[in-house]
């Protein structure tokens, strides 16, 4: 469909922010675990992702999945797209899903609109 991937709240969560190694590390585990992205309040998570883009530089659209299921993330996702999109002009998908392979087609389509967007922005 012609996106490329720069960054996963996962992995950059996991790999952009530092576990000291001094002290107890138990303590330096829990508080690299309290400073992650996915503990944030929303506002907190929205302004974390709008440095990280900003950073980048790169970023031409934003993709927000929301797990099925996953109570707090279907009540902040509006409220952290909706401060994404004040903040910086991006186009953001946001999309449910349950479980990996579910609904083939209809993401298909949905990405495939979006990707189409983003193009039409770039021209």
């Amino acid at each position: 469909l012609g996106g490329i991937i720069v960054g996963s709240e996962c992995v950059m969560s996991n790999y952009m922010l530092e576990t000291k190694e001094d002290g107890d590390p138990l303590e330096a585990i829990a508080e690299r675990f309290i400073n992650t992205p996915y503990t944030f309040n929303p506002k907190a998570k929205a302004e974390w992702t709008v440095n990280n883009v900003k950073r980048m530089g790169i970023v031409d659209g934003i993709v927000f999945n929301c797990n099925f299921g996953c109570n707090y993330n279907a009540a902040a996702s509006r409220i952290i797209t909706d401060i994404i999109k004040e903040k910086i002009d991006i186009p953001i998908l946001m999309i449910d899903s349950d479980l990996p392979g579910e609904l083939k087609g209809q993401m298909r389509t949905r990405f495939g609109a979006f990707f189409e967007m983003i193009r039409k922005r770039k021209k």
